[in-house]
């Protein structure tokens, strides 16, 4: 008997793998529409080589759908070209070329069509390289492709031995948001796992502090500031107020826990100004901030009602730049000065000042004008 060599094996496999460029064998044009750029790709193929991979194209193409026809046109538009071109590879024998960036998509396709083999193929693939630099990039990307339900809970598993070297402070935020979004309760609930970790750590980073903010912001906005949350972050904030809190931040951050009545944060916002500036220089910061001027009608009078540790002319002088900001006319700036007046204590400026930038601006009334320099002159009749 002649010894079937494995050199005879790899004439065979050469030889099928070769099939897919000679089109006299092709008996199905398979059309990819792709979305983004809204060109679709040809794909002339013989339809046994699929059928052999796919129960699924193995009943389109050999049962009694139109696609059984002989040389049927086949529209998909539900598959990337290129994500298409992987499984006619392997198909046909030939490397299906399966990377990090399309791994999940093709195994999309793959569950689609049963193409079992190449499906745990890429499963494989894809455990092998889920790691930390990698799980952000394959988290979204399987959110994204909406394959959840394939990776979800490897990733989940992986993700419960890790969290606390795959989170970080930089993507938390992140990560929340998208798992809230996607009703991914699992998810979310490692990501509160990773917050306590991260609160309750003797020796906490100075990044974490400085999302800190944000993350709760971005937490009450998706509903996930639940009891247990603002329990850890009570805590922290309490311990942490004064690296949590900057210039860049401290407006947004103010009004949104006033807003959903958070007073232990709200108290410390307060002693935040009162301890930080014995010498006004982060009330000047504040108060020269894009967030400042960018404050709406409703929030200024929040903001103005803090104790300020600066001048009165000082804070008078920020609040007619945020004024200019938030107005297109003259009468609309007279209108917005009006609805603050009564948080500024006109009694506390300079005189000079007084006259010479507040009166000018016409936003107070003569007899409210009377009354400020008569304070000046006589105090208890003012």
């Amino acid at each position: 008997m002649m010894q079937y060599t494995p050199e005879l094996r790899t004439v065979q496999r050469s030889v099928l793998s070769n099939a897919l460029s000679n089109h006299s064998l092709a008996d199905v044009t398979f059309k990819i529409v792709d979305h983004c750029s809204k060109k679709q790709k040809e794909f002339e193929v013989n339809r046994v080589f699929l059928a052999l991979f796919s129960p699924v194209f193995e009943s389109m193409l050999f049962g009694k759908m139109m696609e059984s026809q002989l040389d049927a046109d086949v529209i998909i538009d539900d598959v990337k070209p290129e994500i298409f071109e992987c499984l006619v590879n392997f198909a046909y024998y030939q490397d299906p070329d399966i990377t990090m960036e399309n791994v999940l998509l093709v195994m999309k396709a793959c569950d689609k069509y049963q193409i079992d083999t190449l499906f745990k193929a890429c499963f494989d693939f894809f455990r092998s390289a889920l790691k930390k630099e990698t799980f952000e990039g394959f988290f979204y990307q399987a959110v994204k492709a909406n394959i959840m339900h394939l990776v979800g809970q490897y990733m989940y598993d992986e993700l419960t031995k890790h969290y606390t070297e795959w989170l970080t402070p930089q993507n938390i935020t992140k990560f929340f948001t998208v798992s809230h979004q996607k009703q991914l309760d699992k998810f979310s609930e490692i990501g509160y796992k990773f917050v306590e970790h991260q609160m309750n750590i003797s020796q906490c980073t100075c990044s974490f502090s400085g999302i800190f903010c944000s993350l709760c912001m971005d937490a009450i906005d998706s509903n996930i500031f639940n009891c247990e949350f603002q329990e850890i972050a009570e805590q922290y904030f309490s311990k942490k107020y004064q690296a949590c809190l900057n210039a860049g931040n401290f407006c947004d951050f103010y009004i949104k826990v006033t807003k959903n009545n958070l007073p232990s944060f709200q108290k410390k916002c307060a002693l935040f100004l009162l301890k930080r500036d014995r010498n006004a220089t982060v009330a000047h910061q504040i108060l020269d901030s894009v967030k400042f001027r960018e404050t709406s009608l409703e929030n200024m009078r929040t903001l103005l009602a803090l104790p300020w540790q600066c001048t009165e002319e000082r804070l008078w002088t920020s609040v007619v730049k945020w004024a200019d900001h938030q107005s297109v006319t003259h009468f609309e700036r007279d209108n917005i000065l009006k609805y603050v007046l009564h948080m500024i204590r006109f009694g506390l400026m300079n005189v000079k000042f007084f006259v010479e930038q507040v009166q000018c601006e016409n936003a107070l009334t003569d007899k409210e004008v009377i009354a400020v320099l008569t304070f000046y002159h006589c105090p208890e009749k003012g």
